[in-house]
């Protein structure tokens, strides 16, 4: 399970966290070494980790909207060798929850796991130091995400999750959603997610309707990207078709941008994906006159 092999004579040691059971530990000499030795075994008691007891103990972050840090799994922290992160995190709606684990020099997994603590509902354990992924759709709730090291592994790693309510799928054709009014020198936004399965398709089209009520210079924009998303506007038109005024379509994962004048009225923008999954923050704004 665990070995240590320093050179020379310098002292061995081994400190793990353990589960109850029977172990064996053999000493071994180097080649044709010979020497006396001293073999000390110690409990140091049961390891208290302030993120790794659920439903209690653990790191909770509230209202999932959209979430990450940077941490690590697998080191000795405190006594004991760290070997369970847990968040917690409340949806106030039915939502389309992604969770990516990612800079990971090792081997850890991923778990999302019910309100009791123990339950698993889903489970990313892929070889090596590859990305793990959750995506799914989950009732209003507490739900909690581990993250714990596969073997002996010792890796830092960051940690991605966001949330993006499913209200009917009333933004997969124009007008969408409808957005606050936008006034002069005000400015609106909403977070999404695109590309994801929500009830049992893929979603590839956002849009959301907004109203200006004076005329002015308005920036649309769409940033928060970790794959390729695209964005469109469009003028909503009394009969209620559309005509398009601009878009953005830069490549990978850089931010999109639309600037454009428009008169009083109501305009839709469109966020869609090329086949990729992504959240999104979508910006609209007016300059002050």
């Amino acid at each position: 399970m665990f070995e240590s092999r320093n050179p020379g004579t310098r002292d061995e040691k081994i400190e793990q966290d353990l589960d109850p059971g029977t172990y064996y530990v053999a000493v071994r000499p180097q080649g044709s070494a010979r020497g006396e030795y001293t073999l000390k075994i110690a409990d140091l008691g049961v390891a208290v980790d302030p993120d790794g007891q659920p439903p209690e103990r653990v790191n909770n972050i509230g209202l999932l909207t959209d979430y990450r840090d940077t941490d690590r799994i697998g080191f000795p922290e405190n006594g004991y060798r760290d070997v369970n992160d847990y968040r917690k995190f409340t949806l106030d709606e039915r939502s389309s929850v992604d969770i990516n684990l990612t800079g990971l020099r090792a081997n850890a997994d991923l778990e999302l796991i019910g309100s009791d603590g123990r339950d698993v509902l889903q489970r990313s354990a892929k070889p090596g130091n590859n990305n793990e992924n959750i995506n799914t759709t989950l009732d209003p709730g507490d739900y909690f995400v581990r993250v714990f090291p596969r073997g002996a592994a010792r890796t830092p790693y960051e940690i991605n999750m966001a949330a993006s309510p499913i209200a009917g799928n009333i933004d997969d054709t124009p007008p969408g959603q409808p957005l606050d009014p936008l006034t002069e020198g005000g400015s609106i936004s909403q977070r999404g997610l695109i590309g994801y399965t929500e009830g049992g398709r893929v979603d590839t089209d956002d849009y959301y309707n907004f109203t200006v009520q004076s005329s002015g210079l308005v920036t649309v924009g769409l940033d928060g990207l970790r794959a390729n998303a695209n964005l469109e506007l469009f003028e909503l038109l009394n009969n209620d078709g559309t005509r398009l005024l601009g878009s953005s379509r830069n490549p990978g994962s850089q931010d999109e941008e639309i600037q454009q004048f428009l008169d009083p009225g109501t305009y839709v923008a469109r966020v869609f994906s090329q086949g990729n999954q992504t959240p999104y923050n979508l910006s609209v704004s007016m300059m002050v006159g």
